[in-house]
């Protein structure tokens, strides 16, 4: 099985890797089209209908110090923004540029910044407090040098992509303004969410940025009950695509339920192993993988009402030796068992098997002796078993 990620991992990550990329390019990147004015002095305004009426007081301002050089300045003030910054620039227009204060409220200010945002955000609800620094030099109009992005108590609601994020921090630096490129181990954390049907806990991404591409160096994220832990995988920021392979830990049965062949009916125990999944333009692809119950434990099982699950091979002198089949088989008594094994081929095994199950175990009830060796096959699209509903972006595939 080749989940998520990313749920949403994959999506998650490049859509709030794009948004605050977006951001910084409105305080920067259309610093190539900046001319100098020849003159000395201030423009200053108000923009009172960018969000909501809210008035954004704004100046820009030029002066020729004695020593020579240009001194530019520029301010914009309202509720929920504040950005100062200033230049020392020669007579060619070239020098350096400093950020004095940033601050502005996503929940406020996206909305109005979103007409001017590239297909890939568009779509996006963002809130949070973003705080901006930096400095560097300035040639040829365009701004170079390093900057920060720090976002805290961020939220992210992306409907068209069924992804929500709460609790959102963030702490970017780009070394290289111009290129876009980071140091290693950026970080990006939230504390829950949702990818489509999937309930997501915290998250944890440790990466690193160039240019159009995000290196990831450690992912971890909460998942039925769990977490799904990823290893180094570099994806482009404007493809949705991508392949990863995970490690899934301590998932509980309980909420892998959907997952599993219907004929467990509930369970508690915890499950590891190795997931697989594919994200594409549609969504999450999910494909093969493993998942057993760890070594030395114990998972409480029960079956859906089956008559004959386990007593139908058995002559009836051996059902009357172990009485407790037919109470298992009925739903009525749980199982504990020491062995349980599923695993996922969505497109098909040797045999046709896209999922099986492997139960070993007996009655939790000690007085009724009856061991249990069960196996279960399913063949034919999984889809037929487990549906996330018609307009869902997961689906059940191939892992190539």
């Amino acid at each position: 099985m080749r989940p998520l990620l990313p749920l949403a991992f994959g999506c998650s990550l490049r859509r709030c890797a794009a948004a605050l990329g977006f951001v910084l390019a409105c305080c920067a990147g259309a610093a190539d089209a900046w001319k100098i004015p020849a003159l000395d002095g201030e423009l200053s305004g108000e923009l009172a209908r960018i969000t909501d009426s809210t008035p954004l007081r704004w100046s820009v301002g030029m002066t020729s110090p004695p020593g020579g050089g240009r001194h530019g300045a520029m301010k914009a003030d309202g509720p929920g923004a504040r950005v100062h910054a200033e230049a020392q620039l020669d007579a060619a227009g070239d020098g350096c540029w400093r950020m004095l204060a940033g601050e502005l409220d996503l929940g406020r200010w996206f909305g109005a910044l979103r007409s001017f945002a590239p297909d890939s955000v568009a779509d996006l609800s963002i809130a949070g407090t973003l705080t901006l620094s930096g400095e560097g030099p300035v040639r040829r109009g365009a701004l170079g040098g390093r900057a920060m992005l720090v976002l805290r108590d961020g939220r992210l609601d992306d409907p068209a992509h069924h992804l929500q994020l709460e609790g959102i921090a963030a702490r970017i630096e780009l070394s290289d303004l111009a290129a876009r490129r980071s140091p290693p181990r950026q970080e990006l954390t939230w504390t829950s969410g949702r990818y489509d049907a999937l309930v997501l806990g915290p998250g944890r991404l440790v990466f690193a940025l160039d240019g159009d591409t995000l290196h990831v160096e450690l992912a971890a994220l909460g998942v039925f009950g769990g977490e799904l832990k990823l290893g180094a995988f570099s994806l482009a920021l404007g493809s949705p695509e991508f392949a990863v392979t995970a490690r899934l830990e301590g998932a509980e049965i309980a909420a892998l339920q959907p997952f599993l062949p219907p004929v467990l009916r509930e369970g508690r125990g915890r499950l590891d192993g190795e997931l697989s999944f594919r994200r594409t333009a549609a969504g999450v692809q999910f494909g093969a993988g493993r998942l057993s119950l760890r070594p030395g434990e114990t998972a409480a099982l029960r079956f859906a009402p089956t008559p004959g699950l386990l007593s139908a091979s058995l002559p009836k002198a051996a059902l009357k030796l172990y009485p407790g089949l037919q109470e298992v088989e009925q739903g009525n008594l749980p199982i504990q068992a020491q062995l349980l094994e599923v695993w996922f081929t969505p497109e098909g095994d040797a045999q046709g098997r896209t999922a099986s199950l492997r139960i070993l175990g007996g009655p939790s009830d000690p007085s009724l002796r009856a061991p249990i060796d069960l196996n279960v096959n399913v063949q034919g699209p999984l889809e037929s078993l487990i549906s996330f509903g018609t307009n869902s972006r997961l689906r059940f595939g191939g892992g190539k």
